[in-house]
């Protein structure tokens, strides 16, 4: 009984054997199969721990690279704003002198419009979710520039349309009231009581028959006839209470109804009606009331 454990025994064990080639005696090693066993499970683990540890830390580098990057494009983007923030503070100004230009007030509307939010940047918020900690401070940054610069931003379109409307309306106001000379010539008779007795409504300006007349603003013809001491008579209704009077043309180029531009020739000089000579009497009122012309050319 004995001599058969001691085979099971001598079975479940490996001898290695090495011999030297200089001579020296032979050594050996038994190594029981439990122990083999034991070493490889040791082995298979180490190795498998090992490629688990390279991969995790490639991993790791290839995320560190890429928060070193993220974190790169954040401080660019931060800088552009803060470049962008500078360039609304410099329209700001712009749009401030442009106002005081215009004699406008500030609109405290506008000027103290409170913010409220807008819509996420969604690449902001895929930063925010992978750099890591210390660099969020960045990203608030950045979204808080984002925020003012487009406060700004708002702030002065709404200035702008502001200043926009109101050099439209100053540029129709300008264009509807009379602001040049209706023709070209010399004054022979001004505006005011005349020497003679009488009073002069208007002034005359003498050239030659056929002299280009011009309306002196924008406006509509309402009166395109012959009218007693007039002869040919122009009236022009410019609108905001103002009328113009154009008087002793030789030839009309406009019928009542018609809408005149600033500039454009309505009728050509004459001596028609109650006249003396060729010339243009010219006549501006305001709210029925004639005024000097000389303050309108």
């Amino acid at each position: 009984m004995q001599s058969k454990r001691n085979g099971k025994t001598q079975r479940r064990r490996f001898t290695i054997m090495v011999v030297p080639h200089h001579g020296a005696p032979p050594w050996k090693i038994s190594l029981s199969l439990v122990f083999l066993s034991l070493l490889s499970i040791i082995l298979a683990v180490t190795f498998i721990w090992a490629g688990l540890s390279i991969n995790y830390y490639v991993d790791y580098q290839r995320t560190l690279a890429e928060n070193q990057y993220l974190t790169g494009r954040v401080q660019y983007f931060v800088h552009e704003m803060a470049s962008i923030k500078e360039k609304v503070e410099t329209v700001e100004k712009i749009d401030q002198q442009l106002r005081d230009l215009l004699y406008l007030k500030p609109n405290e509307a506008i000027m103290q419009y409170p913010g409220s939010g807008g819509p996420t940047v969604s690449d902001l918020k895929q930063v925010a979710a992978i750099l890591r900690e210390d660099v969020n401070p960045l990203t608030r940054r950045f979204r808080e520039d984002m925020e003012a610069v487009k406060e700004g931003i708002k702030r002065r379109m709404e200035s702008f349309h502001e200043i926009d409307t109101f050099l439209k309306r100053q540029r129709e106001i300008w264009q509807a009231t009379p602001s040049i000379w209706p023709t070209s010539g010399r004054i022979t008779s001004r505006f005011g009581w005349r020497k003679g007795g009488g009073f002069h409504q208007g002034v005359d300006i003498a050239n030659a028959p056929g002299t280009p007349i011009r309306a002196t603003a924008d406006g509509e013809v309402v009166l395109a006839r012959r009218s007693g001491g007039y002869g040919l008579l122009v009236v022009v209704d410019h609108g905001n209470g103002f009328r113009t009077r154009y008087a002793h043309n030789k030839k009309l180029l406009i019928k009542k109804g018609d809408k005149v531009r600033k500039g454009q020739i309505i009728a050509y000089m004459g001596g028609t009606g109650k006249s003396t000579g060729t010339h243009l009497h010219y006549e501006v009122r305001m709210a029925g009331r004639p005024v000097n012309p000389l303050n309108y050319m």
